[in-house]
């Protein structure tokens, strides 16, 4: 929790109470009158929060694919940043993209050929020297097909520290949907507004990034932190499943607030382990949807708490984009801001909020 003190509005008699009332304080203390039993519980801590610099950047050129398919990457952060692309497939050795870990200026662009079969890819920007902060990086998705298509998508189901875009390169054909996805909140915004309250912050300060509920509450620091039990209460009238109220949710018993901020255990909805029905609880319990689990009104979503505070915040930070695993739950509710693009191009934009 951040404690802000504005001396300024005190006045000259307010601060002579105060230094009286410290000097009772010190004395008592020194006294031993103060007993371990009357101090607070719940340590409060002050994070100061990492600032940078709130300016525009000049957005890149992106060009044409020299060798298609290609990824054109730009940077508009007020920062440099350090690009690394490489795939993790099912079967096969992963596959680096060249060149890599190459740095890029406020301002600056580079393009990235691609093999025409790349699977399970992420694009990463490190916005620290990579050397020393390994860990000081934000990504995207994508896949790439043999059949001409790319498929994409802003994942911040673990946190987020660099905001960006993804748009489908001219003459795309992504059928229905729009040809990208994108959150174009500034990277100082991102830093402000991380959710914090008594007692927790989800702001990781040395890593300059938020962090989401679930890798919060997957610490086991965290495990007693009441913001890693918010939810225990609706978890429990799940699991209970009075008259079949909440088909399979009993399927969920001894899984914690923490399994459903993480969709994991039970709420990982994968049928072959036993878990029918667990992508769709984690979905509800996370937007506190349990009566209308199946609901495609995104405008219902977060209005009654408790529900996942992370994902709330990212619902209107950076809306339509993954903000905890299985947002795309029900696919209607078109939260999941997964795209799927006939396209031999991909133009990714690293803090699109602080282009000019």
């Amino acid at each position: 929790m951040s404690w802000v003190y504005s001396w300024s509005v005190i006045k000259r008699t307010g601060v002579v109470l105060l230094l009286a009332g410290i000097v009772v304080v010190v004395i008592l203390a020194a006294l031993g009158m103060f007993s371990a039993s009357s101090r607070s519980s719940v340590p409060i801590t002050t994070h100061v929060r990492p600032t940078v610099p709130d300016v525009t950047v000049a957005r890149p050129a992106f060009q044409a694919c020299a060798h298609p398919p290609c990824f054109n990457v730009g940077n508009t952060c007020p920062f440099p940043i350090w690009i690394h692309a490489v795939n993790n497939p099912a079967s096969g050795s992963p596959v680096t993209l060249t060149p890599d870990l190459q740095e890029l200026q406020p301002g600056e662009a580079l393009q990235l050929d691609v093999p025409a079969d790349w699977p399970s890819g992420r694009v990463s920007a490190y916005y620290k020297d990579p050397t020393a902060f390994p860990q000081a990086f934000d990504k995207v998705e994508m896949t790439v097909t043999s059949n001409g298509r790319i498929n994409y998508d802003l994942t911040y189901v673990d946190y987020v520290a660099l905001p960006s875009s993804l748009w489908a390169g001219p003459g795309a054909d992504c059928g229905t949907g729009p040809t990208y996805v994108e959150c174009v909140a500034k990277v100082q915004d991102i830093l402000s507004g991380c959710p914090s309250g008594a007692g927790f912050s989800l702001l990781d300060e040395d890593n300059r990034r938020c962090l989401s509920a679930g890798l919060f509450c997957s610490d086991p620091a965290n495990a007693n932190n009441p913001f890693c039990h918010l939810l225990d209460s609706t978890l429990a009238q799940c699991v209970a499943n009075v008259n079949n109220q909440y088909p399979n949710c009993n399927l969920g018993a001894g899984n914690t607030t923490a399994n459903v901020y993480s969709c994991s255990g039970y709420f990982d909805g994968q049928p072959s382990e036993g878990h029918t029905d667990g992508n769709k609880w984690c979905a509800a319990l996370n937007r506190n949807m349990l009566s209308a689990p199946d609901s495609t009104d995104a405008n219902l979503f977060f209005q009654t708490a408790p529900y996942n505070q992370y994902a709330k915040w990212m619902s209107t930070t950076c809306p339509g984009t993954y903000n905890f695993a299985y947002a795309d739950y029900p696919p209607g509710a078109q939260q999941s801001g997964d795209r799927d693009c006939a396209t031999e191009r991909l133009d990714i934009l690293w803090c699109p909020g602080n282009a000019a």
